[in-house]
């Protein structure tokens, strides 16, 4: 085994792997209360969940496998390997996705939500996403548009319905689905939050948290307006986010 690899407790460490960082109590019941339970959820509109069911509908045939890099501590398909830069419990792989640990040639589906935009070079990643997919193997990928900094440990980019036909090249890919994951009002609550928050840090550094867990709290209802994306011609102009499906050729 590559001497950057280590394998303890039937999980595959690599050396880019880091620790959680510790949060004071005070801090981790606020985190729950206002971004776990408002902030940080993203309900992804239907086309998104179908376009993913059917990608991991690929994995119920005998003998398919799966990655989902940036998996958290989720668990989609019990033959989808859970890759992620911190440890946890359903966390099969602990690593940054810099090198994904498997011969060429081998996956069938790739899975990767909202995880190329905290990669510094996502070209890279797709690239070795290439490598591992069988020909005809899946790879399903959510990345932001309209959406504030958040580092995770770090955020380098945004995407365009555009920049899918530049990353996903037409020599070694299908490019079969793209649309929106989160609409237009998911982009606006998001921003909206952020600009309350950095204006009251204007006048105080100490009111950016609290100021932002009010607005996210205040502000959710925007939201709702994600339903009419199905029936919006301009939907792509400030969607929160980007689903695509590509197909390896």
């Amino acid at each position: 085994m590559d001497s950057d690899w280590s394998f303890c407790h039937q999980k595959l460490f690599h050396k880019s792997k880091k620790d959680l960082p510790t949060e004071d109590v005070a801090h981790s019941l606020l985190h729950f209360l206002v971004v776990a339970k408002f902030y940080g959820v993203t309900r992804t509109n239907k086309a998104s969940r179908r376009a993913l069911a059917d990608v991991l509908h690929r994995l119920d045939a005998e003998k398919n496998w799966g990655v989902n890099i940036g998996s958290a501590n989720t668990s989609l398909h019990k033959s989808l390997l859970n890759l992620d830069l911190y440890d946890a419990p359903n966390v099969n792989i602990i690593s940054d996705g810099g090198e994904l640990p498997f011969h060429a040639n081998t996956l069938d589906v790739v899975v990767a939500q909202e995880v190329l935009e905290h990669v510094e070079d996502p070209f890279s990643l797709v690239a070795d996403i290439l490598r591992v997919l069988k020909p005809g193997g899946v790879f399903y990928c959510q990345v932001p548009f309209v959406i504030g900094y958040h580092p995770g440990p770090t955020d380098f980019w945004r995407f365009t319905k555009e920049s899918f036909h530049f990353i996903f090249s037409e020599k070694y890919w299908n490019l079969e689905q793209v649309g929106p994951s989160l609409g237009h009002g998911s982009g606006l609550y998001r921003i909206l939050v952020e600009f309350c928050a950095v204006t009251a840090s204007c006048f105080s550094r100490y009111f950016y948290k609290p100021v932002k867990g009010f607005a996210a709290i205040i502000c959710s209802p925007l939201k709702l307006f994600d339903l009419l994306v199905p029936s919006n011609q301009a939907s792509h102009r400030i969607p929160g986010g980007y689903y695509c499906v590509v197909r390896k050729k």
